[in-house]
């Protein structure tokens, strides 16, 4: 690292070159001294595919934007400056344009697990990168005034060079990052397709503390419109935690004719005593999840459960539903409360073999035909469940993605996306429209 101080003014200029190491690791480096980081490649040069990475179309989809949008969005939330380079207008105007939302904390986390640690350009550890990096020259007070005059000159509309250097200046310039690094960002009204939903639901939505041992979780409850009583459906989110998403599908289930809570398992774990919200690390939201005692997690969702049974509004039956890792966590409740009608599995895994004889309840199985690392588990486990007796009913989606619910809620892809994006939004779209048929189909039999 170097500094640069110019005679004219006083701004220093720090020449980072990274080393690999993981995001986390690069992010405390940062912090600690004070160095701005820039990403002049943001989207790697399109390298390994990122432009149609499943995860990252998931996440963009969420938020009713590109997949280019929400690299940068992350590095911005992370603090770092993202320098992306297009020819094209509405290209640039797109680039601009991500300052009117915001990832959470699980999205940022699960972005985070793209990091290979490796470098997509060249190798910090080989020799001669090391060598050539190190007789890289510095430019000269001189260099620096001549290439901005060089740029002036050859503008179709210069502007005064004072402003040229402004410019400059503002985007080289060394700042120490903010506690929160989108605080500057945090007034602003996200365009959350997903909470403008919710913000237009008529029905009825209300946050409930529920009491779990020594633990309150908070979850959220959402009214069908009935006049009688009606069955209970248990939400669990996905490894992002409590979403607006996660709340949609709650109000979704009420539109159908359901009362639906869906928990914050993270509630009481966060840094500050709260929930999911409370997480402003990216990748402290995933870490958490992935540490939750299973022992907290069931008497959590048994503690919902008997809540939500017991509402003057409930006919007592109660059914869980779970997406991604909670669809995993609604198969495992199916192993601890017996007295589940349904247990309805979102592209979630197996509980452990030896736990599927206390299964009571039918489970129904939602899985995606692209999603290997899923569906290469779902044989298995209908052999296991066939041997215990038990009900698994499987149905793939051929065309859909990880996630195909909340991609299939999204907006649909712009007309310029690309012919393979409309391709997997139609798959997710159909596989969405298609499952909540058969959803409700199941839960009106209950």
């Amino acid at each position: 690292m170097e500094r640069l101080q110019l005679a004219d003014a006083s701004f220093p200029v720090q020449l980072f070159h990274r080393a690999p190491c993981s995001v986390d690791v690069a992010d405390r480096l940062v912090q600690e001294n004070g160095i701005q980081m820039e990403s002049w490649g943001p989207f790697a040069e399109g390298k390994n595919n990122i432009l149609h990475n499943t995860l990252l179309k998931s996440i963009a989809d969420n938020h009713g934007r590109s997949i280019a949008q929400v690299v940068i969005r992350w590095l911005t939330q992370r603090g770092i400056v993202a320098i992306p380079k297009s020819v094209r207008k509405e290209r640039m105007a797109e680039n601009f344009d991500v300052f009117d939302f915001e990832l959470s904390a699980g999205e940022m986390s699960s972005i985070a697990t793209l990091d290979t640690g490796t470098s997509s350009f060249f190798d910090h550890r080989d020799p001669a990168t090391v060598k050539w990096l190190s007789e890289a020259q510095r430019p000269t007070q001189a260099a620096m005034v001549e290439r901005l005059a060089h740029t002036r000159r050859h503008m179709k509309r210069p502007i005064p060079f004072c402003l040229l250097l402004l410019l400059s200046m503002c985007a080289q310039r060394t700042m120490p990052p903010p506690a929160n690094p989108h605080a500057d960002h945090a007034a602003a009204p996200p365009t959350n397709w997903a909470k403008q939903a919710l913000e237009r639901s008529p029905r009825h939505g209300e946050w409930v503390n529920v009491k779990a041992g020594n633990r309150t979780v908070s979850a959220f409850v959402v009214y069908p419109e009935v006049k009688g009583k009606a069955t209970s459906v248990v939400v669990i989110h996905e490894i992002f935690g409590m979403s607006d998403w996660v709340q949609m599908e709650a109000d979704e289930l009420a539109a159908a004719g359901y009362i639906a809570i869906a928990p914050d398992l993270l509630s009481g774990m966060g840094p500050k005593g709260g929930g999911t919200g409370d997480f402003a690390d990216g990748n402290a939201v995933g870490k958490a999840i992935r540490d939750l005692p299973p022992d907290q997690i069931t008497s959590d969702l048994n503690a919902v459960a008997d809540y939500v049974a017991k509402l003057p509004a409930a006919n007592g039956r109660v059914a869980v539903a779970g997406f991604c890792w909670g669809g995993g966590q609604a198969f495992r409740f199916a192993t601890n409360r017996p007295s589940l009608a349904a247990a309805f599995v979102f592209y979630g895994t197996g509980p452990e073999p030896e736990s599927i004889a206390k299964i009571n309840a039918p489970v129904y199985g939602f899985y995606a035909g692209n999603d290997a690392r899923v569906g290469a588990t779902v044989p298995k486990t209908q052999e296991l469940m066939k041997a215990a007796g038990k009900t698994y009913d499987v149905v793939t989606y051929e065309g859909a993605g990880h996630g195909f619910m909340r991609a299939g809620d999204a907006p649909p892809p712009s007309s310029d996306a690309d012919e393979k994006t409309k391709e997997a939004y139609a798959g997710n779209r159909k596989a969405r429209d298609t499952a909540w048929v058969r959803w409700k189909g199941v839960l009106e039999k209950l």
